[in-house]
């Protein structure tokens, strides 16, 4: 049991490594276009989530923890 606790944590970290990485590589790509990236929360557990806002449009790059997807979308701020 102990094995399989230390296995999901592991697991677990390399998800949100490879999500800050994700979210790392969006903020270069929109940063210099003037985008700000915001503190958000997910009040659902089983999401993780970053925003990046510019003066007209949002991106959004989410990855939900129990269908193991990432989606980036996209909308304009009107």
């Amino acid at each position: 049991m102990y094995n399989l606790l230390k296995l999901i944590k592991g697991m677990i970290f390399m998800i949100k490594k490879a999500f800050n990485i994700v979210c790392d590589k969006v903020a270069a790509a929109v940063e210099p276009q003037g985008f700000v990236k915001n503190k958000v929360e997910s009040t659902n557990e089983n999401e993780m989530v970053s925003l990046f806002t510019g003066e007209n449009v949002a991106y959004s790059v989410v990855y939900y923890i129990d269908k193991m997807h990432m989606v980036m979308r996209m909308c304009s701020m009107t």
